[in-house]
């Protein structure tokens, strides 16, 4: 059987130069298949807006590289993070979408930051419905998306370390939050975790080499946080409830450190109490404490992968070792962030947290960002291109021409420099016009450009690029 190649008119925006788009429907062109592509959240570019106007940003950008897309995230659920540094952006799809925690509160609500996840086709969709809502204040601005993939717990992502958070919730003390984390076991304070063990675990693993959590090609490991944007983040996009974090002082009493053999910063002291405290003796006979002059926990400069730190929140008057056997860390409830020691045994809460990356692992799927630069004035700008991907029209037969203006106006499609007749003064409104009677009148090389006359008397007049198109005779058979 032969093979039937099969085409289909796609839309192929050559030139756009800030918010007019002319196209020409004309022509069939195959559609390429991309395989194997890295993940992508489009390549941005730049928009004009006027103050308090509010645009499809989508509608606005070069082309289909360009615009705000979940690429090449096969079948996983997805999340996307819109930020604006000024004005709002809203999505006005929503179907089988949710908001995760912490952002707007509907997947509609226009915000500074909204967020939302479902899977990639359904993202996408709303994403080709984002719309910028500008400052009544001229200036630049951006717009950023981050994608990333999602699994199937509740995890965020951190854009200041590229890791992840999850929430996993069950009722468990710290000890049996650790072993479910780790796969060992802490008994008592003279006890010493299987760190080799530990450390050979991985997301590729089998067996007892198998890491007990995995996502997205990246071994979990017992939260640590760095800095007040990873506790804000815990605190606020993984949920406000009380957790468990992976911090520790069961070996040294008052010297606080991460207590994971997986996580980068193990072993790393984060925080030191005072010598006054009463020591502990910990795994080689020695009755250790911290040599801190406060008697409440002090942060510790520590390095990881490069990056220096020096955070701690702890609440007031913590950590105190209340009853003399608190040596657990507890990121506590109400938003706040702040953190407390509990027991490891005694204490049960209903989340701990488990962190992903860091580790220098391949990530299935790679977050991806993508940046809009907006210039937010009065000074309107016009895109044109061409539906075909040769360029060409063809002499005497009816084309259509459509125009995606930014702001609203009247439109005159130009050819040579003469008004293209019955394609003058259309109302752009809101922000698109058809012209479906253009009849190239000549052969060879023809200048396309177009002209908006705002509708709002602050934008001045503009003329866009001149595209150059090649009339063409038509077939004819016999």
């Amino acid at each position: 059987m032969r093979k039937v190649s099969k085409h289909r008119l796609v839309l192929v925006r050559l030139f756009r130069v800030a918010a007019i788009s002319i196209l020409v429907s004309t022509g069939l062109v195959s559609i390429p298949t991309v395989v194997h592509a890295a993940t992508s959240a489009g390549l941005g570019g730049t928009i004009n807006v006027g103050p308090s106007s509010s645009l499809v940003v989508n509608n606005l950008l070069p082309g289909s590289a360009g615009d705000i897309q979940a690429l090449n995230y096969g079948s996983e659920t997805i999340t996307a993070i819109v930020t604006a540094s000024s004005g709002t952006v809203a999505v006005t799809y929503s179907t089988g979408l949710t908001v995760p925690t912490g952002y707007q509160t509907s997947v509609t609500t226009p915000a500074a930051v909204i967020g939302l996840y479902g899977a990639v086709s359904d993202v996408n969709a709303a994403l080709n419905t984002l719309t910028y809502a500008a400052s009544s204040t001229s200036g630049p601005a951006t717009i950023t998306t981050t994608i990333t993939d999602r699994g199937s717990g509740a995890i965020a992502y951190d854009t200041t370390t590229g890791n992840y958070f999850q929430a996993v919730t069950t009722a468990d003390t710290w000890d049996q939050a650790y072993n479910a984390i780790t796969g060992d076991t802490l008994t008592d304070h003279t006890s010493l975790a299987s760190v080799a063990k530990r450390q050979a675990q991985s997301a590729t693993g089998t067996g007892a080499t198998l890491c007990a959590y995995v996502f997205n090609g990246m071994c979990g490991y017992f939260a640590t946080i760095y800095n007040s944007a990873q506790d804000t983040l815990v605190t606020s996009k993984v949920g406000t409830d009380q957790a468990w974090l992976g911090g520790s002082d069961r070996y040294h009493e008052g010297q606080w450190v991460w207590a994971d053999p997986k996580a980068p910063a193990y072993n790393k002291q984060f925080s030191d109490q005072s010598s006054g405290i009463t020591g502990q003796t910990d795994e080689t006979g020695q009755n250790d404490k911290g040599t801190g002059s406060n008697p409440t926990g002090q942060p510790i400069s520590y390095t990881v992968n490069g990056n220096t730190y020096s955070f701690v929140q702890w609440n007031n008057n913590e950590p105190n070792n209340s009853g003399g056997n608190e040596n657990a860390l507890q990121i506590v409830a109400g938003g706040n962030g702040n953190w407390n020691d509990l027991s490891e045994t005694a204490s049960t809460l209903n989340i701990f947290i488990v962190e992903y990356g860091g580790l220098g692992e391949v990530q299935t799927y790679a977050p991806s960002t993508s940046t809009i630069n907006v210039n937010v004035g009065y000074t309107p700008n016009i895109y044109v291109g061409t539906t075909n991907g040769s360029g060409t029209v063809t002499y005497r037969a009816t084309t259509s021409l459509t125009a995606t203006t930014n702001p609203a106006g009247k439109v005159t499609f130009y050819a040579n420099g003469k008004a293209i007749p019955g394609c003058k003064n259309l109302n752009a409104s809101p922000y698109t016009v058809v012209c479906s009677t253009w009849k190239p009148s000549q052969q060879n090389l023809i200048n396309l450009t177009a002209r908006i006359v705002p509708t709002n008397g602050s934008y001045s007049t503009a003329t866009s690029p001149t595209v150059v198109l090649r009339a063409v005779t038509r077939l004819t058979t016999r």
